[in-house]
């Protein structure tokens, strides 16, 4: 790992094989004839799913493009670093992995369009959400690849990329050719902030992105906050056309922002707390 990733985010845990599993991996579920999700039985309301980051928001098989680097200067004269959006989303997975996943709500707090809404979700499965400080119980405060999913299930997903990969792929409807990728990496996605997902499964979204191709590093930016970040987008082409962007905070793996063709929608709070909601 070159310099600049180390000073930004320490030593990644080394993993050569692992882009090309993942890769394989969604190669495998591309080809797979959309009959066999069609006939596939339904699911359990609750299970071990095989196969955490990212998409609420999310939608699978994320990739970053090669060549897509950038080149920062290094503080010797005549050197230079090269970092690719792998690297950095690898890195983020590093640091993902040594978080933590203490206390008793789950609280997500997010602004769009100048207004500010809240998710708070309690471990035994209760969850509120609201604007403007008036929350009331949910009963779905989860989804994830159109599926809605309760905490508990969230928690267990697995913390391995290619198994998240085939957790994920579960989960999708039969969906129009061409489509499947963008669906995998907004799914990902979430993973990565809107959803209780644990520091394992969080690293394995980011990992699983990092392994997939539709995704396009953008380099340094900010959001509409100020707040300065590194960018990835990708194109969704179900239900319809979109193009998303994510902004991430290099220091600590956190989303700042996913911005979509109708707006941003910046990420105020996101992780666990023992601050209680006032319903």
């Amino acid at each position: 790992m070159d310099e600049l990733i180390r000073d930004l985010y320490g030593e990644p845990a080394a993993d050569p094989g692992a882009r090309e599993r993942v890769r394989a991996r969604l190669e495998q579920e591309r080809v797979r004839p959309a009959a066999a999700h069609r006939a596939r039985p339904p699911h359990p309301a609750r299970r071990r799913l095989v196969g955490g980051l990212l998409l609420a928001g999310a939608g699978a098989a994320l990739a970053v493009a090669y060549p897509a680097l950038t080149s920062e200067p290094d503080s010797r004269p005549g050197q230079a670093v090269t970092v690719s959006g792998e690297s950095i989303l690898l890195a983020a997975a590093t640091r993902a992995e040594s978080g933590t996943a203490g206390g008793a709500f789950w609280h997500v707090k997010r602004q769009s369009a100048g207004r500010v809404t809240e998710l708070w979700a309690a471990r035994d499965g209760r969850a509120w959400s609201g604007a403007g400080g008036a929350l009331s119980r949910t009963d779905r405060p989860f989804s994830l690849a159109g599926r809605s999913m309760s905490l508990a299930e969230i928690q267990a997903l697995p913390d391995d990329p290619e198994r998240l990969l085939s957790a994920v792929t579960a989960l999708l409807p039969a969906l129009p050719e061409g489509t499947r990728d963008g669906v995998m990496a907004d799914a990902l996605s979430g993973l990565l902030w809107s959803k209780p997902a644990p520091p394992g499964v969080r690293a394995a979204a980011y990992r699983a992105l990092a392994g997939l191709g539709n995704v396009r590093y953008l380099g340094r930016t900010v959001d509409s906050l100020g707040r300065p970040g590194v960018g990835f987008a990708y194109d969704l082409r179900w239900p319809r056309a979109s193009h998303r962007e994510l902004i991430i905070d290099p220091d600590d793996g956190q989303v700042l922002a996913s911005v979509t063709d109708g707006g941003s929608e910046l990420v105020l709070e996101a992780g666990w707390t023992d601050r209680e909601p006032r319903p």
